[in-house]
């Protein structure tokens, strides 16, 4: 028996097309132009609830372990770059937990 084509909207299509028409109404209510019900308003906002994403802040809970010291000297452009290129060569080759990574290819210096 051959497969029957599908006619009709998407499920997912049509709650996009259900959700876009309650926030015209809300909408349109907000600005005069229809009348609603408190239970129609409350209705409405609970079916939103449903299918759109509430924007409520979010708690964020991390540590970093990251400290740089910053000096109020100027410092040369060569001492920067010496002093930054030791920093990354160091950060290269050290794992997450502090040991030593071998050089990629036996090569001791960065190119």
């Amino acid at each position: 028996m051959a497969a029957r084509k599908r006619n009709g909207l998407s499920e997912n299509t049509r709650r996009r097309i259900k959700t876009s028409m309650l926030v015209n109404r809300l909408v349109d209510h907000i600005l005069g132009k229809v009348e609603m019900s408190p239970s129609q308003v409350r209705s409405a906002e609970i079916l939103l609830r449903k299918t759109l994403p509430d924007l409520t802040a979010i708690d964020m809970d991390a540590q970093v372990n990251d400290n740089k010291a910053i000096s109020s000297e100027a410092m040369s452009v060569a001492a920067w770059l010496t002093h930054h290129s030791q920093q990354n060569e160091s950060d290269l080759h050290q794992g997450e937990s502090g040991e030593q990574l071998a050089h990629p290819q036996g090569e001791d210096k960065l190119h």
